[in-house]
């Protein structure tokens, strides 16, 4: 895994006191004793597949959503403007860049660029999360 679930799963892993010792045996910690072994198996299994597999289906229509955005504004260009002002490499004309259809081309341009890689939102994530719950870690 990467240094963010690491970081994620060991403070969970302390938050939820999942070393205490099975001596204390009252309160939260007899509840965490009889979870411990699902606690643990959903931290190092379930959460990284969830959030892999929801990444998998919201990044892909993303990256489909962004990237039809682009296909549209190219066509709106060529369709008015002309198609020599975008070439084989997608680079607009410097003298269109001014015009409506040649701005939302080049924001639509910026959208595709700052698609982001699955395991780079995974990293994220994680991250972030474990930020989140180290507030409360003791």
């Amino acid at each position: 895994m990467t240094a963010a679930f690491d970081r994620l799963h060991a403070t969970l892993h302390r938050l939820f006191r999942l070393d205490a010792p099975p001596e204390l045996d009252f309160g939260v910690y007899r509840l965490i004793n009889l979870k411990r072994a699902h606690l643990t198996t959903y931290l190092q299994e379930g959460l990284p597949q969830q959030v892999a597999q929801v990444l998998r289906k919201t990044g892909q229509a993303d990256r489909d959503a962004k990237l039809a955005a682009l296909a549209r504004a190219r066509q709106r260009i060529v369709d008015e403007l002309g198609a020599h002002l975008v070439d084989a490499d997608g680079k607009l004309d410097p003298s269109q860049e001014s015009t409506i259809p040649g701005k939302a081309y080049l924001r639509a341009q910026e959208d595709a660029a700052s698609l982001k890689d699955t395991a780079e939102m995974e990293e994220e994530i994680f991250d972030r999360l474990a930020t989140f719950f180290g507030r409360y870690d003791c």
